[in-house]
């Protein structure tokens, strides 16, 4: 029984990849694959006899993969879609030689600041147009999820104004865009690192915040005292030794060394009594996975499915 909900049958796929893989392979493989799909959400995937089976009876739209292989979308978790022009042309003399002079000589130019200049004036309906292209083209090669940074305009303006496209080409185009407020990329060339600093503290991540353009990703959120700023404070936890063993495996570092580092930082036992949601990040990464879904579903201004 369907409920009158929409129900989908992508059916005959030649493979069908799944994220279910044995301990030797993270990726599944199903050979003669099949997906159903109720209500815009999986309910099921594995044989195309099995899954059929379990569409029966119901009024299915069908789509025909026979010959071709279906696979979960891409998931870019790092980019810098939103932002005015191109460096093209800086990446295509850096292949040749990478020495920040040869650029300046031939009149390219080139990092992050050339992309601020391209950016921080431009329009919002042209930083749409271009923006929009790039994500129609991720889609078409698969990418279904993003994050998307700010951090090309660094003036109040420009930096929510990017914001902003990213929350509208979120609701318009059929990827989901989770915006990262990166205004601390650098500092404008008109103002002094200090006096960035301030502004950025004390009117930009307020007015970010106040306006829901972006998550806040921050280490350092309760020991800057930022943690009043923000809807509610998530804290991943781990218990300390694990946090020790994973920092000095991804970074290079000595015990003592870490252990340095973690001196300047507030326990995290202690930021536990700030959090509004604590996640453990102790076991494997779908179960990391499965608490922030869990928790996101409680948040009535999410949606996950478009």
């Amino acid at each position: 029984m369907d409920n009158g909900k929409k129900v989908l049958l992508i059916h005959n796929a030649r493979q069908l990849l799944t994220m279910e893989g044995d301990h030797n392979n993270d990726i599944g493989l199903i050979e003669g694959g099949s997906v159903l799909i109720r209500d815009g959400l999986i309910e099921a995937a594995g044989k195309t006899g099995d899954i059929e089976k379990l569409a029966g009876g119901t009024e299915v739209e069908t789509i025909d993969a026979t010959g071709k292989v279906v696979l979960p979308g891409f998931i870019d978790c790092h980019t810098h879609v939103t932002f005015g022009g191109s460096r093209v042309a800086a990446y295509a003399v850096s292949v040749v030689d990478d020495n920040p002079e040869t650029l300046a000589k031939k009149g390219i130019p080139s990092g992050i600041y050339a992309s601020v200049n391209m950016t921080i004036n431009l329009p919002k309906e042209e930083l749409k147009a271009q923006t929009k292209r790039r994500l129609e083209n991720m889609f078409m090669n698969g990418t279904t999820t993003l994050e998307g940074k700010s951090g090309y305009g660094l003036t109040m303006e420009s930096e929510l104004r990017m914001l902003e496209v990213n929350r509208e080409l979120n609701e318009e185009l059929p990827l989901d865009i989770f915006s990262t407020f990166l205004g601390a990329h650098g500092w404008t060339e008109s103002m002094k690192k200090e006096d960035y600093i301030d502004l950025l503290c004390k009117e930009m991540i307020p007015r970010v915040a106040g306006e829901k353009l972006a998550v806040l990703d921050m280490p350092l959120l309760i020991e800057a005292g930022w943690q009043s700023q923000v809807d509610s404070v998530w804290v991943v936890y781990v218990s300390t030794e694990v946090q020790i063993s994973r920092v000095m495996k991804r970074d290079g570092l000595k015990r003592s060394q870490v252990m340095a580092i973690m001196q300047n930082q507030i326990p995290v036992e202690e930021k536990l009594s700030y959090a509004d949601v604590i996640i453990n990040n102790e076991g494997s990464e779908e179960n990391t996975r499965r608490q922030v879904l869990q928790e996101l579903s409680k948040i009535s201004e999410f949606t996950w499915q478009k």
